[in-house]
Parts: C-alpha cells; sequence; structure tokens
C-alpha cells in the first residue's frame, strides 16, 4: 500500500517504471481510479493540519511558476461545470456578517440593509442567503467550508 506522500507524489509529479533494464517515465492517466486515488491523498496532506513534505511543497509551486524552468505542466484552476457558478465564499461572507451583526443586537431589517450596502447585492439575495445558511455552522468558521 502507497503512502498518501508517495502518491500525492505520483500525482504532482508522475513515477518511474522499471521494465527489465529500462526505466521510463509516466504520469498519471486523466480521470483513472489511479489519479483519483493519488489526488485524495494529496487533500488529506493538505488539510490533516501537519507540516507539508518539501517534496510536495516544491512541486505544488513548480506547478504554479509559470517561468520554472523543468516544469512543463501547470496548475490549472477550472470551474467544475458550465454555466452561471454559484459564488459561495460570497454567500458564507454574507450569512457571516448576518451572524455577526444580529449578535449586536441589530435588527432584522437594519442588519438587510447593511449587507446590501456593504456586499453590492440585493435584498433577496440576502434573504435567499439568510435562509439558505443561517443555521449552518459554516457561518461560524470559515475553515469549514474547505
Amino acid at each position: 500500500m502507497d503512502s498518501d506522500e508517495a502518491l500525492a507524489m505520483e500525482f504532482l509529479a508522475g513515477r518511474f517504471e522499471q521494465h527489465g533494464d529500462q526505466i521510463s517515465f509516466k504520469c498519471l492517466d486523466p480521470g483513472s481510479p489511479r489519479e483519483k486515488e493519488a489526488q485524495q491523498a494529496l487533500v488529506r496532506l493538505l488539510r490533516n493540519g501537519l507540516p507539508l513534505a518539501n517534496d510536495i511543497r516544491w512541486r505544488i509551486a513548480a506547478l504554479l511558476d509559470p517561468r520554472h524552468q523543468f516544469e512543463n505542466r501547470k496548475l490549472v484552476i477550472a470551474f467544475r461545470k458550465k454555466g452561471k457558478q454559484p459564488n459561495h465564499t460570497l454567500d458564507f461572507s454574507i450569512a457571516r456578517t448576518m451572524v455577526a451583526e444580529l449578535e449586536t443586537g441589530r435588527n432584522m431589517e437594519s442588519t438587510i440593509t447593511v449587507v446590501k450596502k456593504r456586499y453590492g447585492v440585493s435584498r433577496s439575495h440576502v434573504l435567499r442567503v439568510w435562509r439558505k445558511l443561517r443555521s449552518e455552522e459554516l457561518t461560524k468558521d470559515p475553515r469549514s467550508i474547505n
């Protein structure tokens, strides 16, 4: 069984394979079960709170650095689906602000007014977010969306 560090490095950098007397280099096939397993290993390492191995830190940096002289691949941030994207980060921030304002004793109407102005959104957006997220623990701890 591979360690999370070994799987993460395979995801980030590929691996060497021995075939008799010859050595070849191979990257994981996109969408393969092995790639998904290795990607989840990297996610576990990033979230576990322990110090990250320097090899992994440097590989991620190389994938992000457009001037890196030895890395041919790049890390790309892309939407998961097509069309208009929800803005969960904004919505959680709106909900957290609502909680904070209400906890000061401000009433709901003035809280909505403050939030609308601060975030440049409509009243209906504020109310939709509040209905959806007001009971979520996510409004209290921003790390929980990760």
